[in-house]
């Protein structure tokens, strides 16, 4: 099109062919990375998935232990399951951040699904 209008000059046209050719290269280059990483990714996954099935059967357990616990029955006094509580707040907010951390790579890797068991 420059070239017909007599716009460009030839070293613009050079640059012009160059900034092409890099764009194919690049692509290409995008296209063999991803084919070389994509085993990797995939045991990611898989990885991932493996944990968040782990996670959901550690909370399924830490809620059955929960209502096996003292202050549960009201076996203990009002100060001594308040601090109870307090350790249990602490436990809840560790399974929050692995959540959140799990949650973010199973959208990571396109499986925003996978978490949403464990978020009920």
């Amino acid at each position: 099109m420059f070239h017909e209008h007599q716009i460009a000059k030839d070293s613009q046209l050079k640059q012009i062919k160059r900034l092409f050719d890099d764009w194919t290269g690049l692509k290409k280059l995008a296209k063999d990375i991803r084919k070389e990483i994509s085993p990797l990714i995939s045991n990611e996954n898989e990885k991932t998935t493996n944990m968040i099935k782990k996670f959901e059967e550690d909370l399924r357990v830490y809620t059955n232990e929960l209502k096996k616990r003292d202050f549960y029955y009201y076996k203990t006094g009002v100060s001594e399951s308040k601090k109870k509580l307090t350790l249990v707040g602490e436990e809840i907010a560790e399974f929050d951040q692995k959540l959140i951390d799990y949650g973010y790579n199973a959208q990571k890797f396109g499986n925003p699904d996978l978490i949403t068991n464990s978020i009920k």
